[in-house]
C-alpha cells in the first residue's frame, strides 16, 4: 500500500526548483515526416514490413 503522502517540510530551495525543471517532463510537438519508410533489406523483415502497411 501506498505511503499517504505528506506536504513538504520546508519550501523549495532555488537549486531544488531547478533540479526539478530540468528533470519535469516538458511536452514537445511531434516531429512528423512525410518520407517513406525504408524497407528492410532482410527479405522475411520485408515481407513483414510490407504485410503491415498493407502494400
Amino acid at each position: 500500500m501506498t505511503p499517504p503522502i505528506s506536504p513538504p517540510s520546508a519550501p523549495m530551495s532555488a537549486a531544488d526548483e531547478a533540479a526539478h525543471e530540468a528533470g519535469s517532463y516538458v511536452r514537445r510537438p511531434a516531429q512528423v515526416s512525410q518520407d517513406s519508410p525504408i524497407p528492410p533489406a532482410d527479405p522475411a523483415a520485408r515481407r513483414r514490413f510490407v504485410q503491415q502497411r498493407g502494400w
